[in-house]
């Protein structure tokens, strides 16, 4: 029930109350009884008119997706819907592109018409990914995500698309009206966020699929061209262009099956798609497609099944194979992964008969990643009925489709186990917020142990001398980390093995295996998988449970997945450590460098811009440090400019910055400051008295230039120019004897 509904019908129930408790003795109670009356049927005039609308609005969500031939389309039409519909302000969808790295706007309204792109981390947008819900900003100006992307907006709200570790994008409405989306049209866009989610998808799959065939039909026009060019002999030219075309009807089939909503997941449908393709576009009468059952992904026992044809009909026995009665020609391109050619069936030994009339056969496997996933099989009523040709046409067909039949299945079988992935998908979230290596490591073996529920999860690292040592484990405390790592180490264990082999071991019982070192006690079964990134091992993540045979080849995939995540962040956190070192602070001092500096400056100008607030920069140098390092040396110089910074950081404000600029020259940035604010804090760091401890202490002066935005100049060139010649001129100015 709404919040609109909601607050009139606990008023009405107060005036019902009310009213029937001083009926008779009481001049309000009729009143009160009819008020309440009134507001009841209110309450449900308006939980209806919000159940209306919503109903509305998800019917005509689903009748665009049904005519909408494209994900732009189909968002263009949503838009006008959200407008039309919810009240939406400007609404526009925000799509991740394959690698989930940015953001990019395929249909909007108002000023969002044209194309904009956010790239990871930035805006509210990310936030709404980052955190799986719905984002509301009433006042973007006080939102620190916040990016202006478009004209001055006053509100925004940003709903992912899609459930949390498989989002397509975000719906992004902004609006220049303050309390605009209200509340009423904020839960019908969350309403129909799933709706235009599980439409989008599909359509953004197909358009994906359709650029990699586009682009593979170029690359054969492109061979056809080459092909005319050379200088060959007549009858090599003339079969090479007959190849080319071959292969351009073939990959034409190919984009015709893409254009099919919907058969990119359905091998059923895909299969039979893919018959009516072959028979209307190559001409051939007699086609079988046999396809491996869906889910069975054990390399050591398979089954196949026919999943469509035409032409010639089959008896009964010869539409399954299984792994164990790999017979007739079918089994022969199974069990080899090679296409079979039968020129006469009544003379090879290996033809099965499953029609009378069939004279001779061809059999093309599909193979893809050394995995046979079906056949395509043609026939014919006459000896001698198929070329080379055709063998090659079949090959790119079925190498094609093999690529598609394991989407279809990959897809089906993550359905079935998207319990357990959206555990280890919410595992992988959490790592991001990991500060360190020893965070990361702590994380980890938490949430296996609590959200997955095994006996014992623990991260190792390796030393120097490839040997494991304990970072992090839920079996044990800290201060036996030390030495269960000694226990370890001391000869041959199911992790050293791991990380002497650098691959994934999984001991179903570990009484078996004499490189068990028992620091669990109660283990009967053990997963090692190695961390990594690239050829770079940074540890291994040991899962042990109380059971014999727990792991599955699910779990090891899962696993496998889980560490390659955290070889990642290991490697960022190592990256991220050396770079903020090295980027951003000056290594002498440890004050913001130049780098920082001009990078913060360009965001508070753009930032006061905005705003229209203040912004003041001062440029500070130390006068006569050129004495300080004649007289008390280049050591003691240093000291005296580590003492001064440090003064310099106690008398600004908690929100300003200061900088060594180079030497002996420092720059103070002061947001929101005005040019008073700032002559007072030059005022209080003229004259110094500094500390040098056992080098020396005496009075410094530091000379300064003051900078205001809007009045000096309006870039970070133009404002550290300004700073920097008032500066020289204040010194020039105390030489002198002149305030």
């Amino acid at each position: 029930m709404s919040l609109y509904s909601t607050v009139p019908l606990a008023l009405s129930l107060v005036l019902l109350a009310t009213g029937l408790i001083g009926y008779g003795s009481s001049v309000f109670a009729l009143p009160a009884l009819v008020s309440g009356l009134v507001l009841a049927l209110l309450a449900g005039a308006n939980e209806w008119n919000h159940l209306m609308a919503r109903n509305r609005m998800a019917n005509a969500i689903e009748e665009t997706f049904a005519v909408s031939g494209s994900a732009r389309d189909a968002a263009e039409r949503c838009v006008s819907i959200l407008e039309d519909m919810a009240g939406a302000p400007f609404p526009c969808f925000m799509i991740l592109d394959r690698a989930g790295t940015k953001l990019g706007m395929i249909a909007g309204s108002g000023p969002y018409l044209h194309e904009k792109v956010l790239y990871e981390g930035s805006g509210i947008c990310w936030r709404a990914l980052r955190k799986g819900s719905s984002q509301y900003a009433p006042d973007v100006l006080k939102d620190p995500d916040y990016v202006d992307t478009g004209p001055a907006a006053v509100s925004s709200m940003a709903i992912p698309l899609g459930k949390k570790g498989a989002f397509i994008g975000v719906l992004n409405c902004e609006s220049i009206t303050p309390g605009k989306p209200d509340r009423k049209t904020r839960e019908l866009l969350e309403a129909a966020a799933p709706r235009l989610a599980s439409g989008l998808r599909p359509l953004l799959r197909n358009e994906r699929m359709t650029q990699v065939l586009r682009r593979t039909l170029a690359n054969l026009r492109e061979s056809r061209r080459t092909l005319r060019g050379e200088k060959h002999k007549f009858e090599t030219v003339r079969s090479s262009i007959f190849d080319a075309k071959r292969r351009e009807q073939t990959t034409k089939i190919m984009l015709n099956l893409l254009r099919e909503p919907g058969s990119l997941a359905d091998v059923e449908l895909l299969s039979r798609r893919l018959v009516e393709q072959i028979r209307d576009g190559l001409g051939y009468p007699n086609i079988y497609i046999v396809v491996r059952e869906t889910g069975d992904r054990d390399p050591r026992g398979f089954s196949f099944r026919l999943a469509a044809s035409c032409g010639l009909s089959q008896t009964e026995f010869v539409k399954t194979l299984t792994s164990d009665n790999l017979k007739g020609i079918w089994g022969k391109a199974v069990s080899t992964g090679k296409p079979y050619l039968c020129d006469d069936c009544l003379n090879d030994q290996n033809y099965i008969m499953g029609n009378p009339a069939t004279r001779s056969e061809l059999t093309v496997p599909m193979v893809f990643r050394d995995r046979v996933w079906g056949v395509i099989d043609l026939q014919s009523d006459a000896q001698n009925a198929f070329t080379d040709y055709d063998i090659k046409a079949m090959t790119l067909i079925a190498s094609t489709l093999a690529i598609l039949y394991e989407n279809a299945s990959t897809m089906q079988a993550l359905e079935k186990r998207s319990n357990q992935m959206r555990v280890l998908h919410d595992i992988v979230y959490d790592l991001a917020i990991a500060t360190d290596v020893q965070e990361l490591c702590k994380r980890v073996v938490d949430l296996l142990s609590t959200r997955l529920g095994f006996a014992a999860a623990t991260v190792f690292g390796v030393t120097d001398e490839g040997l494991p040592e304990v970072l992090a484990s839920s079996a044990y405390k800290p201060e036996e980390y030390a030495k269960n790592t000694k226990l370890l180490q001391e000869g041959p264990s199911l992790v050293g093995k791991a990380i002497k082999r650098r691959s994934l071991q999984n001991t179903p019982d570990v009484y078996l295996e004499s490189d068990w070192v028992p620091v669990v006690t109660k283990t009967k079964s053990q997963l090692d998988v190695p961390i990594e990134y690239g050829d770079e091992l940074f540890g291994v993540l040991t899962i042990e449970d109380g059971a014999f045979n727990a792991f599955s080849p699910e779990d090891e995939e899962l696993f496998a997945v889980m560490t390659r995540h955290i070889g990642i962040s290991w490697k960022m956190q190592h990256m991220f450590s050396g770079l903020q070192k090295m980027a951003m602070r000056d290594p002498m001092t440890n004050f913001w460098n130049v780098r920082y500096l001009n990078s913060r400056l360009a965001e508070e100008i753009a930032r006061a811009r905005r705003t229209k607030t203040s912004l003041c920069l001062i440029m500070a140098d130390v006068g006569d440090f050129k004495d300080i390092n004649d007289t008390c040396g280049h050591l003691a110089g240093d000291m005296f400019i580590l003492k001064i910074g440090e003064k310099l950081q106690e008398i600004i404000r908690r929100y300003d910055l200061v900088a060594r600029y180079g030497g002996d020259e420092f720059v103070l940035l002061l947001p929101g400051a005005d040019r008073r604010i700032a002559e007072e804090i030059v005022d209080r760091f003229s004259v110094m008295e500094i500390e040098a401890g056992e080098f020396a202490s005496r009075r410094v002066h530091l000379d300064a230039g003051i900078a205001v935005f809007g009045e000096d100049g309006e870039t970070p060139a133009e404002l550290i120019g300004k700073a920097d010649r008032l500066m020289y001129e204040n010194k020039r100015l105390r030489k002198n004897g002149m305030s």
